[in-house]
């Protein structure tokens, strides 16, 4: 019995001293494995036909650079020397410069990431969620800057009036278009405003209808001051004789009788610069000609004390 418990405690005591050495050799197989592994994948990524497809990839992004700069140019400069009469030539190079700019960048970016093994399908399918969603505001805005141009309802420098704020537009971009409003100061609306709202152009038509109202004491003889404000008008060489200026009476106001005068000028010339010439001539006209021009006024009526 003494001789059995010798002999197995002498057998775990090799076990033990023998398991360091066996479990070291499990790991240095493993490690010596997964470095196999390792080198396996980076021989892999730097092989011949890797590098090829990466040089690849790369002339073929330059190219796609190198392309949509001359074809941008050439496009550029044909608008440019056939603009149509209408105006908008400069407004429509820009923008078909920058559309091609991007075409052609997202088609080489494409074909790039086609030669370097990228799978173009989950690629797509996540540009395309994106542009359904977080892309909305910018596609709309894109597309209305384009209909503004190829249209040619608006161009640099005309005067128009959106939401209430009269400006001239200094240049239409891809997404919003800036302004500048009478005093100068400048503001940016999003090319959508102007596809899906009621805009004022006045610079569409060449020519402006320009009102001034004046108010003359009930004494007053019209036909005389029709006649007068009618020299006052002609004495203008900015104001056109066709269509024929008009002088109404307008209404019978408490303090007087109300004439309107209607006179059309070049959509060019300086609208707030011409009335006030032409208010400030009518009050000298009416003071050398002896026409009262009536104020408001209010009569009190005070009952006698009864003593």
């Amino acid at each position: 019995m003494k001789k059995l418990k010798l002999l197995f405690i002498v057998y775990i005591t090799a076990l033990i001293i023998d398991l360091p050495s066996g479990f070291a050799a499990t790991l240095g197989d493993q490690n010596l494995e997964q470095a196999k592994q390792n080198t396996s994948a980076f021989t892999r990524f730097f092989s011949a036909e890797t590098l090829l497809n990466l040089v690849f990839a790369v002339v073929v992004m330059i190219l796609s650079i190198v392309i949509a700069r001359i074809v941008s140019a050439k496009l550029t400069s044909f608008l440019e020397r056939n603009g149509s009469e209408g105006g908008g030539s400069e407004e429509m190079a820009g923008m078909l410069s920058r559309t091609v700019n991007i075409t052609f960048l997202f088609i080489g970016g494409s074909a790039s990431l086609s030669i370097l093994g990228v799978d173009l399908g989950i690629f797509m399918g996540g540009i395309g969620f994106g542009l359904g969603f977080t892309l909305k505001t910018f596609l709309t805005n894109f597309v209305g800057g384009i209909t503004m141009v190829t249209q040619g309802f608006y161009h640099n420098g005309d005067l128009v009036e959106v939401r209430g704020k009269k400006g001239k537009i200094v240049k239409i971009n891809s997404l919003f278009t800036s302004m500048e409003q009478l005093d100068g100061v400048i503001f940016y609306i999003p090319n959508v405003i102007f596809m899906e709202e009621v805009i004022s152009n006045f610079k569409t038509n060449d020519k402006r209808r320009t009102e001034i109202e004046l108010l003359v004491d009930y004494d007053t003889d019209i036909v005389k001051t029709k006649k007068t404000i009618l020299k006052v008008i002609e004495s203008f060489p900015n104001i056109l004789n066709a269509p024929h200026p008009d002088i109404l009476v307008d209404k019978l106001d408490n303090s007087g009788i109300k004439l309107l005068i209607r006179f059309w000028m070049h959509t060019d010339d300086d609208y707030i610069q011409l009335k006030s010439n032409v208010t400030e001539t009518l009050n000298l006209a009416c003071k050398q000609s002896a026409i009262k021009i009536p104020y408001p006024h209010m009569t009190l009526v005070q009952k006698e004390k009864i003593s």
